[in-house]
């Protein structure tokens, strides 16, 4: 499967053309990480969202007990094949939320995130687009966090 098919059906890309997928991959480059490699690491700094495009990576956060670290880390989520992250900064600026990190051999596509907000002042109808699909993206995985807490799971 090509990087333009995986891209195409990951859920950021809904409803876009594939003109438009094309303007995406062309600001974006295509990454490798080896199992256990830092993606990048909770409360570093950065704008760029990425889909996964082969392997899967964990999504965790800092164990802090009154205030102090302990050492370890909290397990959010596992993303694999043509989902996102990075979205947050992206969407908010300031630091990462969460690290992430390689569960295996991972690519990825980076995309570059000043460059893709230059793409939406051109396209509006792209910006839009991307912009409802990361809400929904969004409030999946919240629904999902809220869940799991009430559940205590």
């Amino acid at each position: 499967m090509s990087i333009k098919d995986i891209v195409a059906e990951a859920k950021i890309m809904d409803g876009l053309s594939a003109e438009d997928v094309d303007e995406i991959i062309s600001i974006s480059q295509e990454e490798t990480f080896k199992e256990d490699d830092s993606i990048f690491k909770e409360d570093a700094t950065g704008n760029n969202l990425y889909i996964v495009l082969e392997g899967s990576v964990k999504v965790e956060i800092q164990n802090y007990s009154f205030h102090l670290y302990r050492g370890d880390k909290r397990h959010l989520t596992t993303l694999g094949r043509g989902e996102v992250f990075g979205e947050i900064t992206f969407l908010g600026g300031g630091r990462r939320t969460a690290g992430v990190t390689s569960m295996e051999n991972v690519r990825l596509m980076n995309i570059d995130g000043v460059k893709l907000y230059a793409l939406f002042r051109k396209n509006y109808r792209l910006g839009y687009l991307m912009m409802r699909n990361i809400g929904s993206i969004l409030a999946k995985r919240l629904s999902e966090i809220n869940f799991k807490y009430r559940d205590n799971r």
